[in-house]
């Protein structure tokens, strides 16, 4: 039984692939190069970090209702929390969810990563720039429908490593960003910086999308930032929310 994933994911998904029978087919990110490996490997199910979730009996298509109903019957069965079900696998591999940074030269940035990197780690590149060491590992890709790059960094039961590595990638990015979008950047997201954090720790290890609406909001208009935290309160139970 094969299951396609892309690049970007590491071990927290072939270890359970492989426990249980499976063999992980790594692919790039992007519908149509995951519909067509798919259909190559004759896959059962396909997966990204968006989200996006694609099943072969489902005509190789995407759907979101499948998996929320998949995932529903197994907090049933179990009779467990989604944070239990999920708490295991954060964590025996920390990651740090997808980190995206506007950059003047994607390609450039990812070179240097690699030639610095790339002497001591092993390197793939499927999908953008995957480096992988004994304890830790990381992708680093240019968007396919935006003008920025992507980090994920993951790590083996260590998530003091996964912070420092993080930080550390993330600092070699920056230079690449104009001097707003590295100001943006050091109050949005956990790097070492003489100014104080802007949002709580924490709530930074899970953010993507979000962490730029927020953080820009706070500080270009103060009145629309409350607002924005006002509407998340009413409709999100931080208390029981899962990642």
């Amino acid at each position: 039984m094969r299951i396609l994933i892309v690049e970007i994911l590491g071990d927290i998904v072939d270890d359970i692939v492989e426990s249980m029978g499976g063999k992980p087919v790594v692919c790039r990110s992007g519908h149509s190069y995951i519909k067509d490996k798919m259909r190559q490997e004759n896959a059962v199910y396909g997966g990204e970090m968006s989200a996006h979730h694609y099943f072969r009996e489902f005509s190789y298509c995407d759907s979101g209702m499948i998996p929320w109903l998949l995932v529903l019957e197994l907090m049933s069965e179990e009779g467990k929390t989604l944070s239990a079900l999920m708490q295991e696998r954060i964590d025996r591999y920390p990651v740090s969810g997808e980190i995206n940074s506007k950059v003047k030269d994607a390609a450039e940035v990812l070179a240097r990563i690699e030639a610095e990197y790339g002497k001591t780690g092993k390197i793939s590149k499927v999908d953008g720039l995957s480096v992988e060491y004994d304890n830790w590992r990381f992708n680093l890709r240019k968007s396919n429908t935006e003008p920025v790059i992507r980090l994920n960094v993951e790590t083996r039961h260590d998530k003091a490593l996964l912070e420092e590595k993080t930080a550390e990638l993330l600092e070699k990015i920056m230079p690449y960003l104009t001097e707003k979008e590295r100001d943006l950047a050091r109050r949005a997201r956990n790097i070492p910086t003489s100014s104080a954090r802007r949002i709580d720790r924490a709530l930074h290890s899970s953010a993507t999308s979000l962490e730029v609406t927020v953080g820009y909001n706070y500080m270009h208009d103060k009145s629309r930032y409350k607002d924005i935290c006002s509407l998340m309160e009413k409709i999100i139970d931080f208390n029981s929310f899962c990642v």
